[in-house]
């Protein structure tokens, strides 16, 4: 018998050097690492939580958002129920690069797909930008919003099965000019799309170097 109710894939994105891998081993290990290798890759936990009354497990695969590195995981984009897109509380060109992930998850991930943007490295003592709304501010060092963004993020898959059946069926024409969920929500309310990207954040030019080409490969590379 499983020892959980339901189980969850989620993908771990941003630049490289954001915290994500130290995000990930704070929510899955309980401890922070002073010092952390690069992931070359695909790296992969695993973290059971409880949520409404159900035991959810949860696949985290943490990429690697190094430019040499963005060959090699589309099939990971493909099969995610959710996303945790990252930055740095501490860098400007981080948040700014936050756009560039958003069409990145909109060409490869399941249309509409649940994305929760974190801001990274809240315990530092300067931060140079604000974080947008409805952004989760972590710190993997003190443990802060840590759980809160997977349990978020988790919370937005439970109650999304209707609407990513939906998305999964929709035509050619309406999946090349969707949106992550977010930005619908605010078509039905205001007849146009957003003057930012739908997370919160102005969007910028796209960069070859993030038009994400994936091929699977061997997770948890070292």
């Amino acid at each position: 018998m499983a020892d959980y109710d339901r189980s969850f894939k989620i993908l771990l994105v941003g630049d490289a050097g954001v915290g994500k891998s130290a995000l990930l081993q704070r929510f899955v290990e309980r401890h922070h690492a002073k010092h952390h290798v690069p992931t070359l890759g695909v790296d992969f936990r695993l973290r059971t939580i409880g949520l409404n009354g159900e035991r959810i497990k949860l696949h985290v695969f943490d990429t690697s958002g190094q430019d040499r590195s963005q060959n090699i995981a589309r099939a990971y984009y493909r099969s995610a129920e959710g996303v945790l897109l990252c930055y740095d509380l501490s860098s400007d060109e981080s948040l700014q690069n936050v756009a560039r992930w958003e069409e990145a998850i909109r060409q490869y991930a399941p249309p509409g797909v649940p994305v929760v943007l974190v801001g990274l490295k809240a315990d530092a003592a300067v931060a140079s930008n604000t974080l947008p709304p409805h952004a989760i501010e972590a710190s993997a060092v003190t443990g802060e919003g840590v759980d809160a963004a997977f349990e978020r993020l988790a919370q937005e898959i439970r109650v999304r099965p209707a609407a990513r059946k939906s998305a999964a069926r929709a035509t050619p024409s309406e999946v090349d000019g969707g949106c992550l969920g977010g930005c619908c929500g605010w078509l039905s309310l205001f007849g146009a799309p957003p003057p930012t990207s739908y997370l919160g954040v102005r969007r910028a030019e796209a960069s070859p170097a993030h038009a994400v080409q994936m091929m699977p490969r061997a997770v948890g590379v070292a």
